[in-house]
């Protein structure tokens, strides 16, 4: 029997429109239920991705207030690019020396080389967060530098005008500082 007599006989039409019913009751029921499931794990991605957000914006505040920790940071994304680097490299070798193994062996270092590499490409991931961290750390040490020039230009020490309210100096560069971190970090 060919599809097309198949789909011309009455059974056809009457299991077709059984199960499409089927179908869209079970679809009905479990829609609600996973839409729920899918919103709560968004959810928590969310969470994490703000949490996230803001341990690398705190960490940006502190670094930029001290040089010296722009340095080290600077210096531990090199030490984790040249980790990455050595790690890939001990990958290749492992890789490269199948040949001089039994077969039932090879598929036990194929997967020893993709371990290395992506734990490779994990630690140049994290080299290169860091490194991020250590140029905008500078970059809003620069900007903080240039705010207080600015504000220094605004508002000559020698004005006189009353000191019983909030100092204009301190409200302008922080409100410029929190602009720049809104639109950089």
């Amino acid at each position: 029997m060919s599809f097309n007599e198949l789909i011309v006989e009455p059974m056809f039409f009457v299991v077709s429109t059984i199960l499409s019913i089927f179908l869209s009751v079970f679809a009905n029921i479990i829609t609600p239920k996973l839409s729920a499931l899918l919103s709560k794990y968004s959810s928590k991605i969310r969470h994490v991705q703000s949490k996230k957000k803001e341990t690398f914006s705190i960490k940006v505040k502190v670094a930029s207030n001290d040089e010296n920790k722009v340095i080290n940071i600077k210096l531990d994304a090199a030490y984790l690019l040249i980790r990455s680097l050595l790690i890939m490299i001990v990958s290749f070798f492992v890789f490269m020396t199948i040949p001089y193994f039994i077969d039932s062996f090879t598929i036990i270092i194929l997967f020893i080389s993709f371990l290395l590499v992506t734990y490779s490409i994990s630690t140049l991931n994290n080299a290169q967060k860091t490194y991020n961290i250590a140029l905008l750390a500078t970059e809003r040490a620069e900007k903080i530098k240039e705010i207080k020039y600015l504000v220094q230009d605004a508002f000559n020490p020698y004005d006189d005008y009353e000191h019983d309210f909030t100092d204009p100096e301190d409200e302008m560069f922080t409100e410029h500082l929190n602009a720049w971190d809104e639109e950089n970090i």
